[in-house]
């Protein structure tokens, strides 16, 4: 590793830092954004004083804001979000600890999936370019962006689950309990939730491929003789595939951030579902815990995303370099 590589890496670990940093205090005043006492908005307004007088303490509201904040990011950085109230009282942390691999275990595969068949789409409609094949998988891909996610997982659950039942309609299977039933269990919301994803990635593919074939040392290539196929999937698909990473990025943190609908549909406990109990539960300490953990790792995938874009394109770290001059 380069010097200039490793100061790369030191700058963006630095801004990430930075980033959750932010996302704490704003997480943090989420509770003191709500109007009125938010423990009589959770509790009820009908609730004895000594209870909400309790809850306050239990919840160091009232103390100085700073020791506030103090309190709740040291416990927060230990993995200790208190107790949820919607949830009959049981640990955060535990439950997050728990749900937190469900929702991955969806995301994970929509977007292997989405990325393997993606780039292919991208590639065959790059190379024939105009052809039927071309035409019919763009107003594909366009049709599966566009289309609401809820509707199609209505429309799923009717045909596959209800009328051929293929598969379950709700429900959730662990993989350490019966994977050929965690199988079943995930295929209709992978496969829905792939419908987005791939449409991105295939749309981005073709466009970076329309535009490498197109440079001169691909023309270069083609005037030495080097063949088509070479040309086209060895040297032409590898320069296309470095701005893929960022797509990849991009919707590997929709697939985690938007599973929400998703578990809504099928019932399964992931932190989407989590969050949506604790909205309508109005469990402040649960919103609070899931969008922190949420954030904290949406910010750790995009520091990954830009140390493997910097590997793979080094003009991103010369760029830096030539910035602080």
């Amino acid at each position: 590793m380069n010097k200039s590589y490793g100061k790369y890496i030191l700058k963006r670990i630095f801004i990430s830092i930075l980033v959750i940093f932010i996302i704490s205090v704003f997480v943090f005043s989420l509770m003191h954004l709500i109007p009125g006492d938010p423990v009589k908005i959770m509790l009820g307004g009908e609730s004895d004083e000594a209870v909400l007088q309790a809850y306050r303490e239990k919840l160091h509201l009232t103390e100085p804001l700073p020791v506030q904040y103090w309190l709740w990011l040291t416990s927060a950085l230990k993995g200790d979000f208190g107790t949820s109230y919607a949830l009959n009282g049981q640990d955060i942390g535990t439950l997050l600890l728990q749900r937190f691999p469900v929702t991955l275990s969806l995301a994970v595969p929509c977007i292997l999936i989405s990325t393997i068949l993606g780039v292919l789409i991208g590639v065959v409609c790059a190379v024939h370019r105009g052809s039927a094949a071309d035409q019919v998988l763009t107003v594909l891909l366009t049709a599966m962006n566009g289309v609401p996610i809820f509707w199609i997982g209505i429309v799923f659950i009717w045909i596959f689950g209800l009328q051929l039942k293929w598969f379950p309609v709700m429900g959730y299977v662990s993989p350490s309990d019966n994977f050929p039933e965690f199988l079943r269990s995930i295929a209709m919301p992978v496969t829905i939730m792939c419908f987005g994803p791939l449409s991105a990635i295939a749309r981005q593919t073709r466009t970076n491929m329309l535009e490498v074939i197109n440079q001169d040392y691909i023309r270069t290539a083609r005037a030495n003789g080097i063949k088509d196929s070479s040309i086209k999937y060895r040297h032409a698909l590898k320069n296309a595939l470095i701005p893929i990473a960022t797509i990849v990025g991009i919707q590997f943190r929709w697939a985690v951030g938007g599973s929400l609908f998703i578990e809504q549909i099928f019932a399964i406990n992931g932190i989407g579902r989590t969050v949506m109990l604790a909205i309508t539960g109005r469990d402040y300490t649960m919103i609070q815990a899931c969008t922190f953990i949420v954030s904290v790792f949406v910010v750790a995938v995009n520091l990954l995303l830009d140390i493997l874009y910097g590997w793979l394109d080094p003009r991103i770290r010369l760029a830096g370099r030539e910035g602080e001059k």
